[in-house]
This record gives C-alpha cells, structure tokens and sequence, in this order.
C-alpha cells in the first residue's frame, strides 16, 4: 500500500478527499486490530475492505474508497466543532463578546495585558548596550534587591512582565500580567537611574 501512494502525484495526492483519507485510516485501523488478534496468515488474514482498499489505491481509484463504520464526527469534523462552540456560550451563561468592545472588557480578568510603552523606552538602548541583563541582575548593580525595586508590589502579579516585558512562562504564568502605573514607573525608572546612564558598568566596561 504504501509503495502504491509512493507512485503518486504531487497532484494526484491533492486530488485525495478527506473521507477518502479518513476510510482509508479506518480501514487500516481495522487491518490491525485484527493483526493484533494474531490472525496474520490464511485466506482470511485480510479483511476484505483491506483488500479492496489496496486494489483501489494500486488503481489510483481512491475516490471510490470509503467504509460505512467510520464514525460521522471523523468524516465532518468541522460540524462537531461548531457545535462545541454554540454549547459553550450555552454552558457558560454568557453571551458571545462584542468585537467592539474593548480588549480588556471582553476578557475580565485577564492575566495578559500590554507591557509599558514608556518602560520599553526606558530600558531599550541600555538592555542592549548591557547584554540583556536579568531583573535581579540589574536591580544588584543599582544598590538594590528586586523585591526593594517596587516595596509595596502586588503578590498577585509578575514581577518580571511588569518591569521588563518579559516572563519565561508567557501565557501560562501563575501570576496575572499588568502593565505599569505611573507611580510604578518614575520608581522604576528613578531606582534604575544608573543603568539608564551607564549600563556598561554592568559588563566592566566605561561608558
């Protein structure tokens, strides 16, 4: 079987349907439950759907392929999905989100929100010029520890997103993703004065 899909067509395998492929796996499928059985040898060691199936693909006659056990939901895919998606407005009491209504609206609670845009500012060249340097690593180099940057930070959010813009564990990250307030931001910004200013004293480097 598979040296007869070996003298396809790059066109002829385009031209193969979705319940041709999905009988086909079917039928394979079937083939060897029963090899599993440990009927491999005799008359009767191939289903005679296998045999057909095979026949048919040696003939490049594959349109004709199809076996009326395959369950509905692997032939139309799509329908099943859709239906998940009506019963889960359903489920959940709510109705669908207005595409006009504001991002942050739409997904209450959301633990993903923007990074500051004054904060990327702030740290763009120096980040560069340091060699990227961790959170911990920079708060050091200022006199302080991480936890010292922003005292009264909530437990709640990511401490890392929210000054650098930057967490590993991205989207699924424990705590919640929020962007800087202003008062966070003049902290931050006054606390890391000296690698804003000099952020190759981190490499042992002059400025």
């Amino acid at each position: 079987m598979i040296k007869a899909f070996r003298q396809f067509s790059p066109n002829a395998r385009s031209k193969l349907t979705h319940g041709s492929k999905t009988s086909i796996l079917w039928i394979v499928l079937l083939q060897a439950r029963r090899f599993t059985l440990g009927k491999m040898a005799g008359h009767d060691a191939c289903l005679a759907e296998f045999s057909e199936m095979v026949r048919d693909i040696m003939a490049k006659n594959c349109a004709n392929i199809s076996h009326v056990e395959v369950p509905t939901e692997l032939l139309h895919p799509t329908v099943k999905r859709n239906r998940g998606l009506d019963t889960s407005v359903e489920s959940s009491g709510r109705a669908p989100t207005d595409p006009g209504e504001p991002e942050q609206k739409k997904q209450k609670g959301s633990m993903e929100h923007p990074y500051s845009t004054e904060l990327a500012e702030f740290f763009k060249g120096s980040l560069r010029d340091a060699g990227n340097p961790k959170l911990g690593a920079i708060a050091i180099y200022c006199g302080i520890t991480k936890e010292q940057l922003l005292p009264d930070f909530a437990k709640q959010d990511c401490r890392q997103f929210l000054v650098m813009g930057t967490c590993m564990f991205g989207k699924g990250c424990k705590f919640h993703h929020r962007t800087a307030n202003k008062t966070q931001i003049e902290t931050i910004k006054d606390k890391f004065k000296r690698f804003k200013t000099d952020p190759l004293g981190m490499k042992g480097e002059k400025k």
